[in-house]
């Protein structure tokens, strides 16, 4: 599972886990979202509290979570790694890849992929303590990377993966679209094929971008058969059985995807509503779940494609298809209170079928 900032904190993940990997291990890794590693060295009390262990282990303690960290320093990363190895950790994945403006103007997440010199002194600096620090009896502690393939154009890619390739990267996690686009438009699978032409022998190389349901992961894997891994986002997350489908054939259906929204609606009222939250607390909690739908709702006949960013057709109005769905989840989308949410939540799942969501990618051939 992809880290995917305010959506996959360590109540999401729990829940998901719960229902949708446990035992049976249908998720191999759950990355947090990004700490920010500062000048202060002192963790932000809400990022604490998601990468604790005792918030991490799942039912049974077999919830594998990998904290990922956003810097440019050196020596904020070691500090950081040093914490994280303090509470156990033994993987830690540094952010090159969120494309968030106010991430990028401060040269740290995809945007230190401006800048390659500056990246190759950070890696080699970082790469060389972590090896001291194992060498000279301290607990090894592996290092992967999700990257995108550059800044301004695809051409980046190559030079960036010269650098990536001198150093003992445990995954290259990699997203095949640039910071400028975003999630605009189709990845460049092209891109990530060559790279995995050239490097696969040498590195685990792991894909992520834009696989939403059976068709895209099998695209994949067919024009990369022995590609380490994929890494789900935004697919995972609009729908939570996806990877479970991947591996056993077993889809979500309307039930378990209720069930699923209302174990998560009552974990965070427990987290939001404790006492001394009041309306404010409500507010948050409705907020966090309507997020979750924006995603989610692509699940539903009527949807459109969040991947392709198409639209309903015009004009269909027959109930549980078209017409429907947009009312409903408008009615979710504009809820401002608790009640609300329930309520429009309840009419969505009575009126509008799951149809699956639409192919995210495009086959390069």
């Amino acid at each position: 599972m992809a880290p995917m900032e305010g959506v996959t904190g360590y109540i999401y993940r729990n829940t998901h886990h719960a229902f949708f990997s446990g035992q049976d291990k249908i998720i191999d890794k759950y990355f947090t979202p990004f700490v920010v590693a500062t000048y202060t060295r002192e963790l932000k009390s809400r990022e604490r509290i998601d990468i604790l262990p005792e918030n991490n282990r799942g039912l049974n303690g077999e919830m594998h979570v990998v904290p990922q960290i956003l810097t440019n320093r050196s020596d904020e990363m070691l500090h950081m790694a040093g914490v994280m190895a303090g509470m156990g950790y033994r993987e830690i994945n540094l952010n090159l890849g969120c494309p968030v403006r106010t991430v990028t103007s401060k040269g740290k997440g995809s945007g230190f992929l401006q800048y390659p010199e500056a990246l190759s002194r950070f890696l080699d600096e970082v790469y060389s303590e972590l090896d001291r620090k194992a060498a000279s009896g301290g607990e090894t502690l592996c290092l992967s990377v999700k990257t995108r393939i550059g800044f301004e154009n695809p051409e980046e890619a190559a030079a960036l993966m010269r650098i990536f390739s001198q150093f003992p990267v445990s995954e290259l996690i990699i997203h095949p679209r640039t910071t400028k686009e975003g999630y605009a438009g189709f990845p460049h699978v092209d891109v990530f094929a060559d790279i995995f032409r050239e490097y696969a022998g040498r590195m685990r190389l792991i894909y992520n971008g834009n696989i939403f349901n059976g068709h895209d992961y099998a695209l994949i894997t067919s024009l990369m058969p022995s590609l380490s891994g994929v890494m789900l986002g935004r697919g995972l997350i609009s729908d939570p059985g996806l990877a479970r489908f991947i591996r056993t054939g077993n889809a979500i259906t309307a039930e378990e995807l209720r069930t699923f929204c209302q174990a998560l609606l009552d974990a965070y009222k427990v987290e939001y509503l404790s006492p001394g939250r009041g309306s404010a607390g409500e507010q948050v909690l409705v907020n966090r779940m309507k997020e979750l739908w924006f995603y989610m709702g692509n699940l539903f006949s009527g949807s459109g494609s969040l991947a392709a960013g198409t639209k309903a057709p015009e004009g269909e109005k027959r109930p549980g298809v078209y017409g429907d769905f947009s009312l409903h989840i408008k009615n979710v989308r504009k809820a401002g209170n608790l009640r609300d949410y329930e309520s429009a939540v309840r009419m969505l799942f009575a009126n509008c079928p799951i149809t699956g969501c639409a192919d995210g990618l495009k086959d390069p051939s």
